[in-house]
């Protein structure tokens, strides 16, 4: 017959757990019985049946502080367990199954503890809900046509800002245009002019016999013109009168921001970049392949996927 101590040795085996087991071992009485498993577990701190709520000793609620302290606890008292179970056949096999069919109710029992406990604490949030939903849903309806109006007038402003921005700019750039022919002009009569140079230097007796040519001293006159109406067109922003720009609308009470909003009016022809993977399709492939053996599939069928099969347990 198995002994007690060889029963709490296959149910925590391992240095991992060797905390454990001597925790046990001090419980009054667990070695001289004739323990269950169940209240070997019960003696390491897990429990066979539902845990006690989060209520403190005095009868009123953990404080949160309190409840994930506790929560810390519980979660390093299961990371001294190892993470692996050996199992070597049938026999390791059905314990680990029985070991985990227990911890699975247990939590399923504290989970339909929570459930119960929250259950009112979740009405009283609807009932609050609701209540203020209602109350909203009145200033809302309060709100809407203040909003509206002044939605029709920024759009109205907006629309009219830009006409009278393009107004403005067609000036600058009728403006600009100007001084750029002034520019052209200039440097036309200043090449013409260094055209009457060259030829003067080529042939100085012709030159002074014809009294229509011009003097070649007008030249830095003319280099002189070029770049001031340079300088007119770099200035043409400034030296430019344009009409007085009307300032759009503020109000005290309100922020008037215009975010873009984009809608997707043909999902065919969206760039692959701004796209995702739709996880619900992704399940709906796994469960397809569910009785599809592993080995059969075939990669290549499924560009930028990688399809494994895992391995869960659940209770019964």
């Amino acid at each position: 017959m198995t002994s007690v101590k060889d029963r709490i040795q296959n149910l925590f085996p391992g240095d991992g757990n060797k905390a454990i087991r001597n925790k046990i071992y001090r419980c009054e009485g667990i070695l001289k019985g004739d323990p269950t498993d169940a209240e070997i577990m019960e003696a390491a701190g897990l429990q066979a049946g539902p845990v006690e709520p989060a209520i403190g000793k005095v009868g009123k609620l953990l404080t949160p502080e309190e409840a994930a302290a506790k929560v810390e606890r519980e979660a390093l008292d299961l990371a001294g367990q190892q993470p692996l179970v050996e199992i070597k056949g049938p026999e390791d096999f059905e314990r680990s199954s029985r070991y985990f069919s227990m911890i699975q109710k247990t939590r399923t029992a504290n989970e339909q503890e929570r459930k119960a406990i929250t259950a009112p604490i979740l009405e009283t949030k609807r009932r609050i809900d609701e209540k203020y939903k209602a109350a909203d849903a009145v200033l809302a309806s309060a709100q809407a046509p203040h909003e509206a109006g002044m939605i029709a007038y920024k759009a109205k402003e907006r629309e009219a800002m830009r006409q009278q921005e393009a107004e403005r700019q067609a000036i600058l750039d009728a403006a600009k245009a100007e001084r750029e022919a002034e520019v052209a002009a200039a440097m036309a009569k200043l090449e013409e002019a260094r055209k009457v140079q060259a030829e003067a230097e080529e042939d100085p007796f012709l030159t002074a016999l014809d009294e229509d040519m011009p003097s070649v001293s007008i030249i830095p006159t003319l280099v002189a013109e070029v770049k001031d109406a340079m300088r007119s067109v770099a200035m043409v922003t400034v030296t430019t009168a344009l009409p007085e720009a009307q300032a759009p609308v503020v109000g005290s009470g309100t922020r008037v921001s215009y975010p873009k909003v984009i809608t997707v009016i043909n999902e065919d022809l969206v760039s692959r970049e701004l796209c995702s993977p739709d996880s619900r399709k992704l399940t709906a492939l796994a469960r397809d392949l569910k009785d599809v053996d592993i080995n059969s599939i075939n990669p290549f069928d499924y560009p930028g996927l990688r399809i494994t099969e895992e391995i869960r347990i659940g209770g019964r």
